[in-house]
């Protein structure tokens, strides 16, 4: 696996992105290289929550890319621990900032000698979100002001809708989605039960993963990220990015005891 922290500046909109990036490299498995695998990898966004680091969703991220997948976290400007002013009202700008982050790291896949191996599919990616992060993946999944429609598959931590203008699920052709939501999480365990309830209402495929005592933090983050959940991110995003068949029986089987799936 290789990994780096690429600065990604959109001179129009006045931003400037940080961002770690996760790509699979040539070696052993579990070892660390920088020489860009061969062959073409789908690519799955991360949007991390309310005043977190980018870099706090390592073991969900290294995951994936051990499972064949360019993953790429931005430190949004406004509320990244990394680099941001804790300005929540920033949090409208971040869909802008996912879909641009995106491009620039698809131009650096399809760069010849580049840094990256190539994007697959690049009209068709992945986007992770927790907390705050959850509700840009949503806005940037179902909100008609924010769609971007390469999504084809999202993950919605902690999650559900608020704190973004505009219209959810009019459109065609929405992405599907998994929502994982802890019993003891401070946010309303409601929103994701209601992002699970009106997607599968407009025909989208939605999974609700309840972690029993699963907080705020853990098991998405830090050395308390679970191991289970992020298999059940790799088969979800398997069977929706890749169409492999078994992914949502590999999904269903990654979660234990601690954890239900509907």
């Amino acid at each position: 696996m290789g990994t780096f922290w690429q600065t990604f500046t959109d001179p129009a909109r006045g931003r400037a992105v940080p961002t770690l990036v996760h790509y699979p490299a040539r070696g052993r498995p579990g070892e660390k290289g920088t020489v860009p695998a061969d062959g073409a990898f789908p690519l799955v966004a991360m949007a991390h929550g309310y005043r977190l680091p980018a870099a706090g969703y390592e073991r969900i991220l290294t995951a994936l890319t051990e499972a064949g997948y360019i993953t790429i976290a931005p430190a949004f400007p406004g509320t990244s621990a990394e680099s941001g002013n804790a300005d929540r009202a920033d949090i409208v700008h971040q869909p802008g900032d996912l879909s641009f982050v995106i491009d620039q790291v698809v131009a650096l896949g399809s760069t010849p000698g580049g840094p990256l191996p190539p994007v697959l599919h690049p009209g068709r990616v992945g986007l992770i979100g927790h907390s705050d992060g959850g509700l840009t993946a949503s806005a940037v999944a179902y909100n008609s002001r924010y769609r971007d429609e390469r999504v084809a598959a999202v993950v919605v931590m902690t999650g559900g809708r608020a704190l973004f203008p505009g219209a959810y699920f009019d459109g065609q052709g929405m992405p599907p989605v998994l929502a994982v939501h802890g019993t003891n999480d401070g946010n309303p365990y409601s929103g994701s039960v209601g992002l699970v309830r009106d997607a599968t209402a407009y025909g989208v495929p939605a999974y609700l993963l309840t972690v029993e005592g699963g907080g705020h933090i853990e098991p998405y983050m830090f050395d308390t990220a679970s191991p289970a959940l992020a298999a059940a991110i790799t088969g979800f995003l398997d069977a929706h990015l890749r169409g492999q068949k078994d992914g949502v029986s590999r999904m269903r089987a990654a979660v234990s005891s601690e954890a239900t799936l509907r």
